[in-house]
C-alpha cells in the first residue's frame, strides 16, 4: 500500500525515520525535491513539520518552493502554521512577495 493511499483510509502514521528523512529534503539544493518535500508534508498533514516549513521558506528564494511551503502549512492548518502565514501577509519586509503570493496568502 503507498503512503498517499494509507493516508487517504486514515491508516498511515508517519514514524520518526519517515519524518526525518522527508524534513531532510527540505535542506536540499535541487529546487525539485524541496518543492516535492513541501507538497508532501501537506498532504499527509504532518504537523511535526510546521516549524521546519517554516525556517525553510525563509531561508529559500525560489518562488515554486516558498508557493508550495505556503500550501503546505495551509493544509496542516495548525495555529502555528496560520499565524506564520499571516505574519507572511502583514509583513512589510515582505510587500513585495504579497503580490505573488496573494492568492496563496
Amino acid at each position: 500500500m503507498s503512503i498517499l493511499s494509507c493516508r487517504g483510509t486514515g491508516n498511515f502514521k508517519p514514524n520518526k525515520g519517515f519524518f526525518k528523512i522527508l524534513n531532510e529534503g527540505l535542506k536540499y539544493s535541487e529546487v525539485l525535491t524541496i518543492e516535492a518535500t513541501a507538497k508532501l508534508l501537506g498532504r499527509l498533514r504532518i504537523e511535526e513539520s510546521v516549524k521546519y516549513l517554516k525556517e525553510s521558506f525563509l531561508s529559500k528564494k525560489t518562488l515554486a518552493v516558498k508557493i508550495a511551503m505556503i500550501e503546505a502549512l495551509k493544509s496542516i492548518k495548525t495555529k502555528e502554521a496560520l499565524n506564520f502565514i499571516k505574519e507572511l501577509a502583514s509583513d512589510i519586509k515582505n510587500k513585495e512577495s504579497i503580490d505573488v503570493f496573494k492568492d496563496y496568502l
